[in-house]
């Protein structure tokens, strides 16, 4: 099992390691295995490489170090966001377990050989209680993402690039989903509500599967790798983009 220490780019304080070992002055640390997939016999045909079959990379992204601690969200200027919990809304921009699991770090391969899977199904966000749901969405190359309002107030859909907006679109109470198919490949857009400011979402504009996104207890999984040397990108909207 190999180590790899990826220096940040944008933090300082950051670092992330993929192994079995984590080095003593990391901040933000991935603990992972990879499986090499089996050569095919040698009587066998070669085939192109699928998701399903190959080798697989999963692991722990955890924080090291004092976390910040996530803000409580004031909801109370729309009863519609306030009535829709029972108890107070912490803020979703990093999220750090009790042993320093890090949540929402896209982990993402760009390039690999073959022929991969193409999703059939729209990519979804739902905006309930006032919150974006998922809060980081993977859409792949040719799947739309489909934007759903299952609250009773308005929303507006702000899209950004960068700085540049995508789109904005208003959606009223039990308004059709918005449905948006993306040309722009290997990049992340923001999505913000102007209505509720502190609604944040992010999608992943994958090239390919071979993409995951840290849960809450910070583990994640890529399934189906064909055997090979890959670059792996590390992206989080706080701690920045790293690879390796």
């Amino acid at each position: 099992m190999k180590q790899y220490k990826l220096f940040p780019s944008l933090l300082a304080a950051a670092v992330i390691v993929i192994g079995c070992g984590v080095g003593s002055d990391s901040k933000a640390t991935a603990e992972a295995t990879a499986a090499a997939a089996k050569p095919a016999a040698a009587a066998a045909p070669a085939a192109p490489a699928t998701a399903a079959a190959g080798g697989s990379i999963k692991g722990t992204i955890k924080f090291e170090g004092t976390a910040p601690k996530r803000k409580r969200l004031n909801l109370n200027a729309d009863p519609a966001c306030s009535g829709a919990h029972s108890g107070p809304v912490l803020s979703e921009d990093v999220i750090v377990g009790a042993a320093g699991e890090l949540a929402n770090v896209i982990v993402s391969i760009a390039e690999v050989p073959g022929d991969h899977p193409k999703p059939t199904a729209a990519a979804v966000i739902d905006q309930k209680g006032c919150l974006y749901e998922p809060h980081i969405v993977v859409v792949q190359e040719g799947q739309a993402l489909e934007i759903k309002n299952s609250d009773k107030t308005l929303h507006n859909v702000h899209c950004y690039k960068g700085t540049a907006t995508c789109f904005n679109r208003a959606m009223f109470q039990g308004m059709p989903p918005i449905k948006h198919s993306f040309a722009e490949k290997g990049d992340v857009v923001k999505f913000k509500c102007d209505v509720h400011p502190w609604m944040t979402a992010y999608a992943f504009l994958a090239t390919n599967p071979f993409n995951a996104v840290s849960a809450k207890d910070g583990t994640f999984e890529i399934k189906g790798l064909p055997a090979g040397e890959y670059t792996v990108k590390f992206w989080h909207e706080q701690l920045g983009e790293q690879t390796k």
